[in-house]
């Protein structure tokens, strides 16, 4: 036996203990399976379904902050810069 949703989730075993959710044909994987714990016999499928495919649906990656080596090497041409103008300074001074 088995419930769907949206035609995208499974819930399986006699037990109804497994979700399995099929993968978008973009990605690496072909599918999903989500074993259910114990401890939530009263969770209703439709909201197991929902948190299955909620946590195997892919989110977009947020741009990362830039790590130390990509702020060091944007900061490269100011410190060059900074270097340049002191030695200059210091030729005309001296």
């Amino acid at each position: 036996m088995s419930a769907r949703l949206g035609g995208r989730a499974v819930v399986r075993g006699a037990a109804r203990r497994v979700v399995i959710v099929p993968q978008p044909g973009d990605g690496p994987f072909e599918q999903a399976i989500f074993l259910v714990r114990a401890d939530s016999a009263g969770v209703d499928r439709e909201a197991l379904l929902r948190e299955a495919i909620s946590a195997a649906t892919p989110e977009r990656a947020e741009p990362r902050a830039a790590g130390r080596r990509e702020r060091l090497l944007a900061a490269l041409p100011w410190a060059i810069a900074a270097c340049s103008a002191a030695a200059a300074a210091a030729a005309l001074i001296f």
